[in-house]
């Protein structure tokens, strides 16, 4: 009887150490899991479909504000325009697939990779297509496809 006595004793024990456990363990996945929540909900995405406008006039000298161009979204109507952003400015165009065929889109720039593309680009209805590109160094940019030309100056802030 005492034998029985002991592993009844012994088996309560370990089953109150075996709920403990678990209610730790829960507390501990329930804890992660609303920092989880906490942080995605803090969190903002600087890559959507808008493209990102150089950094607030406030900080720009107004010499080098005035140089800037506002507009961020072109179309075959801004075909002609002289454009200059800081590094780190996104631009984007909308062109229409019939008239200038997207596989014709040309970018030649002085430095090579004074712009770079960017892939995260907003559904448009077809026939037209989008292209973004971001400013990645100084330099000049000519963007062209068939009879559409764009000319992109990309300029450094003072420090």
């Amino acid at each position: 009887m005492q034998g029985s006595s002991f592993s009844s004793s012994h088996a309560h024990r370990g089953q109150r150490r075996v709920t403990r456990q678990s209610v730790i363990l829960g507390w501990m996945l329930l804890s992660l899991a609303f920092i989880l929540l906490e942080s995605c909900a803090g969190s903002v995405n600087t890559q959507g479909t808008q493209p990102q406008p150089p950094a607030t006039t406030a900080s720009v000298p107004a010499s080098i504000a005035s140089q800037l161009t506002a507009t961020y979204e072109f179309t075959e109507n801004d075909s002609g325009k002289s454009l200059t952003y800081t590094v780190t400015s996104r631009f984007g165009m909308e062109l229409d697939q019939n008239k200038y065929p997207k596989k014709n889109t040309r970018v030649v720039c002085t430095p090579p990779g004074a712009i770079g593309n960017i892939s995260n680009i907003p559904s448009v209805v077809p026939p037209l297509y989008a292209v973004r590109y971001q400013a990645v160094k100084p330099g000049i940019c000519t963007i062209t496809n068939g009879s559409f030309i764009l000319k992109v100056k990309v300029i450094n802030l003072p420090s």
